[in-house]
């Protein structure tokens, strides 16, 4: 009886933390980082779930590429796949070109010595992907929309309300 009281109590201190993490949200939304990675049932589950509750989602990986260009300079970054709302990661223009991406001003600066790189294409996994925008940041990374989705291996979520009065409240009910 002693373990029956013991998971009880471990309950409703997990509980309790839940509505003490919702309480401190951000008015708008918030940022997950995830222990392990998700599964893509996983990730379908979360998906579906935020849909029903009026969030934007977007789930996201880090891996690590050697990205190149035309003129054959090539460097090493962290590319960022986002599979959701890729708004809600980075605000840079054509941010739903499917086969486009983001990259940091510290990777525009190593491929091409410059910012002024939109339009501009790089090689990323044998993939041909054109430059929508750059974004702050002096690590080399880039930003692309992950169109696969079916290998999941998401590490972290980006909530948004898009509609409604209670954010906290909602995303209370996303993590319930």
């Amino acid at each position: 009886s002693i373990f029956t009281i013991l998971g009880w109590a471990l309950s409703a201190l997990a509980v309790g933390g839940l509505f003490i993490l919702a309480a401190n949200l951000p008015t708008n939304g918030y940022e997950l980082r995830f222990e392990d990675s998700l599964s893509a049932l996983q990730a379908n589950s979360l998906s579906k779930a935020a849909e029903d509750l009026g969030l934007n989602l977007a789930l996201w990986k880090e891996d690590s590429e050697t990205v190149t260009t035309d003129l054959g300079r090539s460097s090493a970054a962290q590319r960022i796949s986002v599979y959701g709302s890729p708004t809600l990661c980075f605000p840079a223009p054509g941010a739903g070109q499917w086969d486009g991406c983001a990259v940091s001003a510290g990777l525009a600066d190593a491929l091409f010595g410059s910012r002024e790189v939109t339009g501009l294409e790089l090689t990323v996994k044998g993939e041909k992907r054109c430059v929508t925008g750059v974004v702050e940041g002096k690590e080399c990374f880039l930003i692309c929309p992950d169109v696969t989705a079916s290998d999941a291996g998401y590490t972290a979520a980006s909530l948004e309300i898009e509609n409604g009065n209670n954010p906290r409240g909602t995303i209370q009910n996303l993590l319930q």
